[in-house]
């Protein structure tokens, strides 16, 4: 895993696990704006799970395949 930007803005987000190994991710989103998930199990090294292309402005929603079953946090970063 390597380490996520260091100067990248993360955009207040909400995470729930729906099913088995199924994540959704909630934020509210800036027109023209990119944005990665990215997760850690350690708070310390950060790897990209998904991202969107640029968005419209409005409530960005995300589901995929947590890619750990270890105890894992999630980050939306802003690119």
């Amino acid at each position: 895993q390597a380490p996520g930007p260091r100067d990248a803005s993360v955009a207040p987000a909400d995470r729930r696990q729906i099913a088995g190994n199924q994540v959704v991710v909630t934020w509210n989103s800036t027109a023209g704006i990119t944005y990665h998930i990215e997760y850690s199990t350690d708070l310390t090294h950060w790897s990209v799970v998904a991202s969107t292309s640029k968005c419209n402005r409005g409530h960005v929603i995300m589901q995929f395949t947590s890619p750990s079953t270890e105890r894992m946090f999630f980050r939306v970063v802003v690119d």
